[in-house]
């Protein structure tokens, strides 16, 4: 996965129109990534980065292959349930390679 100039070794990358929904773990209350529309689509791409906490929508960030890669947290506690979804956006799919790069949960020190 390549956002701007930097290369991740972990993620997840998906063409738009694409929902990943997993159980969340109890113990666990904030979802962080660095999202963007990978290199290779050439600063092409168009599309909106989605989280969705137990069917409820709490992040969403449209982003375009211009755009400079974006580190999101979102917070998660409580939920059961935790979607990714990426849709498409003006220019309906094309070029719209999404990555969810280093994406994973976090727990709060408490």
């Amino acid at each position: 996965l390549t956002l701007g100039g930097r290369t991740f070794d972990k993620g997840i990358g998906v063409q738009s129109q694409n929902e990943l929904t997993f159980d969340a773990p109890e113990d666990y209350d904030m979802l962080a990534a660095t999202i963007g529309i990978d290199a290779d689509a050439a600063g092409k791409g168009d599309c909106v980065f989605e989280v969705h906490v137990d069917g409820q929508r709490l992040f969403s960030e449209r982003m375009r292959g211009s755009d400079a890669p974006k580190d999101i947290q979102v917070p998660i506690a409580r939920g059961k349930q935790i979607t990714l979804a990426v849709l498409p956006g003006a220019d309906l799919d094309l070029a719209d390679h999404a990555d969810w790069a280093e994406v994973r949960l976090m727990r709060n020190k408490k």
